[in-house]
């Protein structure tokens, strides 16, 4: 991730990955920052749960919902599957969104896995065939409002007019129980991809016929945990010290040419460093 200072308090993100030739690709990019007001507190925005349930009149079990996604070729593993009721009607749905049993609330305004939780609500409102994959691309406004409970709700409307090349433009609404506005997404672009896109490039099919995702629970870490084969500063400090009081040196005359000879002494007839403990001004050579 690469971050520049523009112009008042936002920044501009770049995301790069580096590839197997060196060179830096870019992913993503936008600019970041603190929204007018958003210091000083002010009126908070609410949102009417009751009329977006009439505009969403048409229940979806969960566990179709998460058929239908897999239909389109997404995937969620049980730590991604934060959707807990779906609700749809026409070009429209509200869900309730929620973190998964054993995921920590990590410390987030707004838990990555919710906020994903939140456009995943968007695929019940998806138009035309069943398993078409829409993939989010760009987004022309993220704002975060407020830190978020466990447990929100979601609203995606679909615009009715299409961006550029077919693709779809969506509004989303994450809130809370009492309806207080906690993010929203403007102007977000969804284009269709392929299975054949998805795949890394240059890799064929057939490579993946005897394999398939198997999604393992690991224990969360909220700090770094040293490595059982990395020793401690202090065994390191043990451990070199004597090493390196061990070491044969003599001093060297700064004014002499070829003076850096190593010496040919044990190292038990190392010479002892400079008496009165003060820091000698002469070079030494170890050997």
């Amino acid at each position: 991730m690469h971050r520049r200072a523009g112009g008042g308090t936002a920044r501009a993100v770049r995301i790069y990955s580096r590839q197997e030739d060196g060179a830096w690709r870019l992913h993503a990019s936008g600019r970041a920052g603190a929204s007018p007001g958003a210091a000083a507190g002010g009126d908070v925005a609410r949102v009417d749960r009751a009329a977006l349930e009439t505009e969403c009149p048409d229940s979806i079990s969960v566990d179709d919902f998460y058929q239908q996604a897999l239909a389109r070729g997404l995937a969620y593993g049980p730590g991604f599957r934060a959707v807990d009721s779906i609700r749809r009607g026409g070009r429209s749905a509200l869900g309730r969104i929620r973190l998964p049993e054993g995921v920590g609330d990590g410390g987030y305004l707004l838990h990555p896995v919710l906020f994903d939780g939140g456009l995943q609500v968007l695929v019940a409102a998806l138009p035309g065939d069943a398993r078409a994959t829409w993939l989010p691309v760009a987004a022309r406004r993220v704002r975060i409002r407020r830190a978020a409970a466990r447990a929100l709700w979601s609203h995606a409307r679909l615009r009715p007019q299409t961006g550029a090349a077919g693709a779809l433009l969506a509004d989303l609404m994450i809130f809370d129980d009492a309806g207080a506005l906690v993010a929203e997404v403007e102007g977000l672009m969804l284009r269709p991809a392929t299975p054949a896109g998805l795949r890394p490039s240059g890799r064929e099919s057939w490579r993946d016929w005897l394999y398939e995702v198997e999604w393992r629970p690991k224990a969360a870490r909220d700090a770094f945990t040293r490595p059982d084969w990395l020793p401690s500063p202090g065994a390191l400090d043990a451990a070199l010290v004597p090493e390196a009081a061990a070491l044969p040196c003599r001093p060297i005359d700064p004014g002499r040419r070829g003076s850096a000879s190593v010496s040919k002494r044990s190292r038990s007839a190392a010479p002892s460093p400079p008496s009165g403990g003060r820091v000698s001004t002469s070079r030494w050579a170890t050997g």
